[in-house]
């Protein structure tokens, strides 16, 4: 059961952001059950998980992508790491956590940590996967998409869930977030944000980020968003 200061407490910090790639660092706050296409390092907490809680507070914890989790962060000084998995395999997350072991992870900034995040060399990806997604984000059905690069559409989602560690329509749904918060990351309203990438209204961004992130969409406008991904870089 949640703390009833759990569902009050506001998130203060900033979050750093690149194409395939986010930080965190600030105080915690808030949050729900969540799970997100990308792994996730997190420190300075402790990690709920359906079976287990993890203590992060000493050693940074590795959450591979789509793991259902949330956090106990509540005031808390807490870093957190978003790594895609379309650039990034969980192996390299645990690396770079095991790096970090050796640094004073919480006096490190934002964007010098995402620094060390898009430092890493890409994944090699099947290169049929973005392709699909693309079409799929457009608007395309999962046959027609995956009919552009001679796959039925049960091989394609079988083939994103196998590399890519989550459905095609969570994807969709992650890409639109991604675009959502680098436009608010800008001077986009929560509203002209859900409109402009892609959502059907402004409840359902809500319920896509509350499911993805843990958050309402209007935490992610009370903290410091700052975009450093280079210009006219796309979420796919």
């Amino acid at each position: 059961m949640n703390n009833p200061a759990d569902l009050i407490a506001p998130w203060r910090g900033e979050m750093a952001v690149a194409e395939l790639a986010a930080v965190y660092r600030g105080s915690g706050g808030a949050n729900s059950w969540q799970r997100q296409p990308a792994h996730k390092i997190v420190g300075g907490c402790r990690v709920v998980l359906a079976d287990r809680i993890l203590d992060a507070h000493r050693w940074p914890v590795v959450l591979p992508a789509s793991t259902p989790h949330r956090l106990v962060a509540v005031s808390q000084p807490l870093t957190m790491m978003f790594l895609d998995s379309r650039r990034y395999q969980c192996n390299e997350a645990v690396r770079l956590a095991d790096s970090w072991r050796t640094r004073r992870l919480h006096l490190a900034s934002a964007a010098t940590l995402l620094e060390d995040i898009v430092s890493i060399p890409p994944r090699v990806l099947d290169e049929r996967l973005p392709i699909v997604l693309r079409h799929f984000h457009d608007g395309d059905s999962l046959p027609v998409s995956a009919s552009q690069v001679g796959l039925s559409a049960s091989r394609a989602s079988h083939l994103f869930t196998e590399q890519l560690d989550a459905s095609v329509q969570d994807w969709r749904h992650w890409i639109r977030l991604r675009r959502a918060i680098d436009l608010m990351a800008g001077d986009s309203d929560v509203t002209q944000s859900a409109h402009d990438s892609g959502f059907a209204d402004a409840s359902h961004f809500w319920r896509i980020c509350r499911n993805m992130l843990g958050l309402r969409p209007s935490v992610l406008k009370q903290i410091r968003l700052t975009n450093l991904a280079p210009a006219g870089a796309s979420c796919l």
